[in-house]
């Protein structure tokens, strides 16, 4: 009987040539102190950022963050610094967006508001969105903590607090923004008569990057998005888009 094979280490799966299959079962999420092991690891042995972030699929500013704040006490200061309160109980909300980014609500409170929006109303906000403006909301139209600064769907959203659902409600009643916006019998924004869409230009490449961040800790990865979802494009796309990975992460301030 053959031995069993022993599964490899995060350090030996980082020594992987670019491009050799992984078998998905060990693919794992690292925790940062790991990270920052594998980064000195790997900086001992010579390599310069960028072939350490080539060998981890990082970012080369995510690794120079790693090494910067090792044990991510610098983040958390930031993050308490850039906090907002809450108007509806006063409590402080998260500062994870950066600066002038803070929600309006905690999470209780915006837990509370969405209860408040059922399926019919909140169809019903997507067709008056679309009457108003033109065209259906986009993502960052109704998520105006992750949108570019002076983003004209964002400032429309803040003018008139409780108006509108935010992109997490939608989300949360329908699975997504695109299937609300269907369900409402309109067509997504910025899709041709073709089927094909060009919505993702770099701004709204930032967006949805700054969403993927504050809802998982972290940057998107190359690997994150192998694959396009509703609320973020493929990686390919964000290349052809942004030229590199790192544009597109430094457009998105992370």
């Amino acid at each position: 009987m053959s031995p069993r094979p022993s599964r490899s280490s995060p350090i030996d799966r980082a020594r992987r040539p670019a491009g050799e299959r992984v078998d998905h079962a060990e693919v794992k999420r690292h925790s940062r102190s790991e990270r920052v092991a594998q980064i000195e690891n790997l900086e001992r042995r010579g390599l310069t950022t960028r072939e350490i972030a080539e060998q981890l699929g990082l970012a080369r500013s995510t690794v120079n963050i790693y090494r910067a704040d090792p044990d991510g006490e610098r983040q958390r200061q930031r993050r308490h610094h850039y906090q907002g309160t809450c108007v509806g109980c006063g409590q402080p909300t998260s500062g994870s967006g950066g600066p002038n980014r803070a929600p309006k609500r905690c999470r209780a409170c915006a837990g509370e508001q969405r209860r408040s929006w059922s399926e019919r109303r909140v169809l019903e906000a997507i067709r008056d969105w679309a009457e108003l403006t033109g065209s259906p909301p986009a993502l960052a139209d109704w998520s105006p903590a992750h949108a570019v600064p002076e983003h004209e769907g964002a400032a429309r959203y803040r003018s008139a607090p409780g108006r509108w659902p935010s992109a997490s409600t939608v989300a949360a009643r329908f699975g997504s923004l695109r299937a609300a916006i269907e369900a409402a019998g309109l067509r997504p924004a910025r899709e041709r008569a073709n089927g094909r869409t060009s919505r993702w230009n770099l701004s709204a490449i930032a967006d949805a990057m700054r969403v993927h961040a504050r809802r998982t800790g972290q940057p998107p990865r190359r690997s994150d998005w192998e694959h396009a979802g509703d609320d973020h494009p493929a990686a390919s796309t964000v290349y052809r888009a942004a030229g590199s990975w790192r544009r597109a992460l430094e457009a998105a301030g992370l």
